[in-house]
């Protein structure tokens, strides 16, 4: 039998010269896990294009090496970013990247990448004022005026490439863009004036002028900060029709975001540039950006507020108290840090008290524009924290003595705030603590006179006063704690007294136990509750016994006289309740 002809358009397979399906898929499926891993990776780097800063990176580092002098491989001050040449080189390539970032708009409207390149310029033109630090130190006369003409530079081409990109920037934000530039460019000018002008007329006086002003930079840089506050307020409404398709909050305060990256720089290079100390060895210390790091909270603080981000006005309020461990440096040291620590104490304070008075001025700002609720307490907490801190306080070891008059501060704040929330017996409480503590410092020889007796009575009195007007839990915990200090107070006097005590005798201790008894009375009928009755038997009681033991110190005849007393008022009080008794049947 023969087989059935096959029809020529639809061969058999061959075995030999046909590739198996299964066979060729193997190293596809084997390179899948790969694939899997590189495409994002390369997506990643499609879409966001760091090629451009990473040549910026590339570009300084090679004139850094083609420019640099042989003292620059010993001596990190004296790199040689300071020549007519760089300054020309740089230049270009900043008008190059400027150049491509208009290209890129206007032709291929490619926005993510021009935002980098943009950015990337920005960094860039900081780095242009870095170049003058070498000339600076050493006086040359050229220095400012190169440092001026870049400033001039960075104006003409910052408003060159905003208006040929028709990119809209608010004044509200122009403004303190080019008030950073100036603070690059212009700082090292001052710091040149203080170096060499007031140190050729006093040597030592221009040096710690110096170093104050490299201390400044970043109060300086905060206050020019401050002048986004007005940006920041407006919220979403300053990114409207600016030109791009870049939306709030990455534009415009990514641009923000590089220039505070570049003060931090800058502050930790100051520190090598400006300080004649040999080598890498830096002065900086995290202290120096607490202005900075303050003015940037406020400027986000206000961000999450016109946002409506609570959780960005609770972060801009709690990430500055990481400057409060921070700034507890240890004792100045014999390196240039010490230098630095040494001069901020003499003419500031301890940076401890600088970050306190700043978070409280911070969470003053913050309060008056309706911040979280738990600045307040934040804030009395730190105002009596401030009463144990001194100039010199840099660590656990050197806190001073308490002063008064923070606390009494924190009290008055204390007593607002409980204003504010009446029902809250615990705010009283602890305005009432304050008050007490800060009226002992400032009067001692009043309160702590008889072992502290006013002291304590005077905090007895402001804790039955506030269990008696307050109803919550609290309360009723004071109520007790007075109910049984009046009790252990009471019996206490009355042993004092029978063994003379500092003079305590049986007639002053007669004289307080008939005080304190009819204060206990007098509460009992005002708070009627079986914890003040209990007291005020049991103080009773203790009046009685003092009351015995003044009667058996006294000569008999007193003691008759006494008792014949204490019969009369007996018989007064009978007749009394009696004519009541008459007076209610009477009228029944």
């Amino acid at each position: 039998m023969s087989n059935p002809e096959i029809p020529a358009d639809n061969p058999p397979p061959d075995p030999i010269h046909e590739p198996n399906p299964v066979a060729a898929a193997k190293p596809v499926d084997s390179l899948k896990p790969w694939l899997d891993v590189v495409r994002p990776l390369l997506r990643y780097v499609y879409n966001h294009n760091p090629f451009y800063p990473l040549s910026a990176v590339l570009v300084l580092l090679g004139l850094h090496h083609l420019f640099h002098d042989v003292a620059a491989s010993e001596n990190l001050t004296d790199i040689g970013f300071s020549n007519a040449r760089l300054w020309a080189v740089l230049a270009g390539y900043a008008v190059l990247l400027a150049g491509t970032s208009i290209w890129i708009v206007r032709w291929g409207h490619v926005w993510d990448d021009a935002r980098t390149i943009l950015l990337t310029l920005v960094l860039l033109l900081v780095a242009m004022s870095v170049n003058s630090d070498k000339p600076i130190s050493r006086h040359v006369p050229s220095a400012p005026l190169f440092l001026i003409g870049g400033l001039g530079f960075v104006f003409l081409l910052t408003e060159t490439t905003l208006r040929a990109a028709r990119i809209r920037l608010d004044w509200s934000l122009r403004l303190p863009m080019y008030a950073f530039f100036a603070l690059f460019f212009l700082y090292p000018i001052g710091l040149d004036y203080c170096l060499h002008t007031m140190g050729d007329l006093n040597n030592t006086r221009g040096l710690k002028a110096t170093l104050f002003g490299v201390l400044l930079f970043p109060t300086t840089a905060a206050l020019v900060t401050l002048t986004l506050l007005p940006a920041a307020m407006s919220g979403r409404t300053i990114a409207r029709d600016n030109g791009t398709p870049w939306t709030w909050p990455s534009y415009p305060w990514s641009l923000f975001v590089v220039l505070g990256v570049a003060v931090l720089l800058r502050a930790f290079y100051l520190t090598i540039s400006f300080h004649p100390r040999a080598g890498t060895d830096s002065a900086f210390a995290p202290y120096f950006l607490t202005p900075f790091a303050l003015a940037v909270a406020a400027v986000l603080f206000e961000l999450g507020r016109s946002g409506g981000h609570r959780f960005t006005e609770n972060l801009a309020c709690i990430f500055p108290l990481a400057w409060l461990p921070m700034s507890l440096t240890g004792q100045p040291a014999c390196d240039p840090s010490g230098d630095f620590l040494c001069l901020h104490m003499e003419w500031i304070g301890s940076p401890l008290q600088v970050t306190l008075a700043g978070l409280l001025v911070f969470y003053g700002y913050a309060f008056l524009r309706s911040g979280p609720a738990w600045l307040t307490p934040a804030t009395i907490t730190l105002t009596a924290l401030a009463a144990i801190v001194s100039p010199k306080t840099v660590d656990l070891q050197t806190f001073g003595t308490p002063n008064w008059q923070p606390l009494a501060v924190a009290s008055v704040m204390s007593f607002l705030a409980a204003y504010h929330r009446p029902h809250a017996s615990i705010r009283w409480f602890t305005a009432t603590v304050f008050a007490v503590v800060s009226l002992s410092l400032a009067l001692p020889a009043v309160m702590l006179a008889y072992r502290g007796a006013p002291l304590i009575h005077l905090i007895l009195g402001a804790m039955l006063l506030i269990g008696l007007l307050g109803r919550d839990p609290f309360a009723a915990l004071l109520r007790d704690f007075v109910a049984a200090a009046f009790v252990g107070l009471a019996f206490a006097v009355m042993v004092l007294s029978a063994r003379a005590w500092h003079g305590l005798s049986p007639v002053v201790a007669m004289a307080y136990l008939l005080g304190l008894c009819a204060v206990i009375w007098l509460t009992w009928r005002i708070h009627r509750s079986k914890e003040f009755l209990a007291t005020a038997a049991l103080v009773s009681v203790a009046t009685l016994g003092q009351t015995s033991v003044l009667l058996m110190t006294l000569p008999r005849g007193w003691g008759l006289l006494a008792a014949g007393v204490a019969c009369f008022a007996a018989g007064l009080a009978t007749t009394v309740i009696k004519a009541r008794e008459r007076g209610t049947t009477v009228s029944s």
